[in-house]
């Protein structure tokens, strides 16, 4: 049997009941009526009566049209009543059509709503997680303050004892030093003219060639490093110039052979970037201090590391081998604390301790003199450790480096400020300030050269240009403009005063002569 006829004799036969159960049944009672009338007058036929019995028939009759006027009243009354419900079920419908689609309607814009709210919520969390970084790290900045600070107070505590000791010593001094200054004082006057004199006549002879000279041609360019390179360092021999970069290796260059290659130094594990290179005085070994907090000692000849000198808790910024001993290496970090290595045992010796973090260092006979971020510079006594002089207004913005002469009369000093000064580490005096409207210091660690007979001051800007300032006069002598404008890192000057080699941010080195 097909679906079709299945669904006739089930289905058809619903639908039909339905539909005689509408249609039939409400004239069922008019409908047996007249099946009842029609019997009737089929079992008796009609016939003739007399007028006596015709009024009785007609009044059987207008009974019975009388019932089924009123049945049909009736079914017409229950009809009007069905088609008004229906009508008002229609209507309710048609309300609960209508908020049903209003009731759409809101949960569409509730829906919005929600979206948005998660939205906000979402971005509410990421802000929240932001914050709670910050303060994470706030919380991890101050206690490391916290620790630097008890530290501190440690170590004031302990030098209180050394220093009660050390002030009997100098009240021994003072006395002896009044007693000699009695002398000193007669011959000052004499003294600073013989010095006037001395420097005119060093002027004199300079000009003449006798000495350092003003650099202005651009004799060799080079990208030494796929990135910046920190720092530069000639050897003791001039003939030898170490670079060291950000990408954490250091280079030794022969300017004999046309600055070739020579060697390659690399540091342990992850290789950090290198901000600080220096070479001994006998050439046997060259440091590299890092951003990881280390500092790696190699021997020149074998390029392989000697010593790992580990101690520091931020970043190793500056380096200098010590002047009394080949051995010894001192380390300026961002920690505030300067340390004293002994590169044979690979251990620190003693740790200088101060209030600002260190951007450079030097050392000349028994003294060391460090650079701070503060924008003071302060110098320390290698024998007794102490901090004897800190001059705090050397600088309105961080101090970047510090440079030597070999004799130790002259120290120059580079500044965030834009201005170089010539101190007299001797009696701690500003001699002379350099600057200029084009010379913008472009690093923390920006280091800036002395000639060794102290006439010539290079320092080079922001922009990738080299200024040479003449040390006796305060005038600019010269300003060099670079073929690969970056901003310059480092200057360094040769023995001989003849050949300038700078280094910048996008990884050239340049030697001017």
């Amino acid at each position: 049997m097909s679906e079709s006829e299945n669904w006739f004799e089930v289905r058809g036969l619903e639908l039909l009941k339905a539909r005689n159960k509408v249609e039939v049944e409400p004239f069922q009672d008019l409908v047996t009526s007249y099946q009842k009338v029609s019997a009737y007058s089929n079992r008796n036929p009609p016939r003739f009566i007399d007028e006596a019995n015709s009024d009785s028939i007609k009044g059987d009759t207008n009974d019975a049209a009388t019932r089924y006027l009123t049945t049909i009243q009736g079914l017409e009354k229950e009809l009007s009543i069905s088609t008004s419900k229906l009508a008002s079920f229609v209507s309710d419908q048609l309300e609960i059509v209508k908020e049903n689609k209003q009731l759409v309607q809101d949960r569409k814009h509730w829906e919005n709503q929600i979206e948005l709210f998660v939205k906000r919520l979402e971005e509410e969390m990421v802000i929240n997680k932001h914050k709670d970084q910050v303060m994470e790290q706030l919380e991890l900045n101050i206690k490391t303050l916290r620790e630097e600070n008890s530290r501190l107070q440690q170590f004031v505590q302990t030098k209180d004892i050394e220093t009660t000791r050390l002030s009997m010593q100098l009240e021994n001094y003072q006395t002896r030093e009044f007693q000699d200054s009695k002398i000193d004082r007669s011959n000052t006057s004499t003294t600073r003219s013989n010095a006037t004199r001395i420097t005119e006549m060093q002027y004199q002879d300079d000009k003449n060639g006798t000495s350092s000279r003003v650099v202005s041609q651009l004799t060799k360019v080079v990208r030494a490093h796929a990135t910046e390179v920190n720092s530069i360092c000639f050897n003791a021999s001039d003939k030898v110039l170490f670079s060291a970069s950000s990408d954490g290796t250091i280079r030794a260059w022969d300017l004999a052979s046309n600055f070739r290659s020579i060697g390659e130094y690399r540091g342990l594990g992850t290789a950090y970037p290198l901000l600080c290179v220096r070479v001994s005085k006998d050439g046997e070994f060259v440091v590299g201090t890092g951003s990881d907090r280390k500092s790696f000692v190699w021997r020149v000849g074998t390029a392989r590391v000697f010593q790992t000198l580990t101690g520091h808790k931020g970043k190793v910024v500056a380096a200098a081998f010590s002047s009394e001993s080949v051995r010894e290496v001192i380390t300026g970090s961002s920690d505030r604390s300067l340390r004293i290595w002994d590169i044979v045992k690979g251990s620190s010796i003693h740790t200088l301790s101060c209030t600002s973090s260190c951007n450079d260092l030097e050392m000349t006979g028994g003294m060391i003199v460090s650079a701070h971020q503060d924008g003071s510079v302060r110098f320390w006594d290698r024998r007794t450790k102490l901090c004897v002089k800190q001059l705090e207004s050397v600088h309105t913005e961080a101090v970047t480096s510090v440079s030597f002469t070999p004799s130790g009369t002259h120290l120059v000093t580079n500044s965030k400020d834009h201005t170089l000064k010539l101190v007299d580490p001797r009696t701690y005096e500003i001699v002379r300030c350099f600057q200029h409207a084009t010379y913008k210091c472009g690093f923390d660690w920006n280091k800036a050269a002395i000639t060794q007979d102290g006439r010539l001051v290079a320092a080079g800007g922001a922009l990738g240009s080299i200024h040479i300032w003449n040390a006796w006069t305060g005038e600019l002598e010269q300003e060099n403009q670079n073929q690969c404008p970056a901003s310059v890192a480092c200057c360094v000057w040769r023995a001989d005063g003849q050949q300038l080699a700078c280094c910048d941010k996008n990884g050239f080195v340049t030697l001017w002569g």
